[in-house]
């Protein structure tokens, strides 16, 4: 089983892929993601690494997607089950493209309006809790 949650965390070298919390200002709070793996023996193990260092593997991972927050960039995120997912991203199309945005780009999220439609057909979708 794979558990993964974001924490808080004010210990210093909280990453383990990093050294960016180490030093004095490494008591200063930073957010780590927290991945725990467990087996059906009752083996298990953990790894934390912090925003930083996600968004370089994000990067590493999926080259193709170029468009990743920053460590400290707010950002939002749907999911197919959402079942308002599909109709806000279209808002976002016709918004961004009365805004100009390349053809490419609005191409790219109707085609994932499609990809969300299709698996909501394969597995349902819900409102929000």
């Amino acid at each position: 089983m794979i558990e993964a949650k974001f924490e808080s965390s004010k210990e210093a070298g909280a990453c383990n892929a990093c050294a960016r919390y180490t030093a004095p200002e490494g008591s200063a709070e930073h957010e780590v993601l927290v991945i725990s793996l467990s087996k059906s023996d009752a083996r298990s193990t953990s790894f934390q690494i912090c925003r930083p260092c996600l968004t370089e593997l994000q990067k590493a991972l999926l080259p193709e997607h170029h468009c990743f927050p920053a460590p400290d960039e707010p950002y939002f995120q749907l999911v197919a089950r959402d079942a308002l997912s599909t109709s806000a991203i279209n808002r976002w199309v016709e918004a961004a493209a009365r805004a100009g945005v390349r053809p490419e780009k609005l191409q790219g999220a109707q085609r994932r309006v499609q990809e969300i439609l299709e698996w909501q057909s394969k597995h349902g979708s819900k409102l929000p809790d």
